[in-house]
């Protein structure tokens, strides 16, 4: 018995083009093996892109926002009397 010579991709690109030229009736046949790998690639690359865009955001901090923080925790103390005093938590609400 002959195993089943694998397909590459050289091989498919191989198949689409002839000595006349590049075919156009072409047949792609989908099994559920290579759908759900396609939708598992999919999935998996849109939990990469969710972790990475995470990790990026936490690991480098809004310096603006921190900026923005320590000015109206600035504010609350001018405004209160409490000139000397520093808070410890940064006064969020507006």
């Amino acid at each position: 018995m002959t195993k089943p010579k694998k397909k590459g991709i050289f091989d498919y690109l191989d198949s689409l083009v002839d000595k006349e030229g590049i075919k156009t009736d072409l047949k792609i046949t989908l099994t559920n093996q290579s759908l759900w790998k396609a939708v598992a690639g999919l999935i998996f690359a849109g939990v990469c892109i969710t972790v990475v865009a995470h990790l990026i955001k936490n690991a480098f901090p809004n310096k603006q926002l921190t900026t923005n923080n320590q000015h109206l925790v600035d504010l609350k103390n001018t405004l209160s009397g409490k000139q000397g005093v520093k808070l410890t938590q940064p006064y969020t609400k507006i």
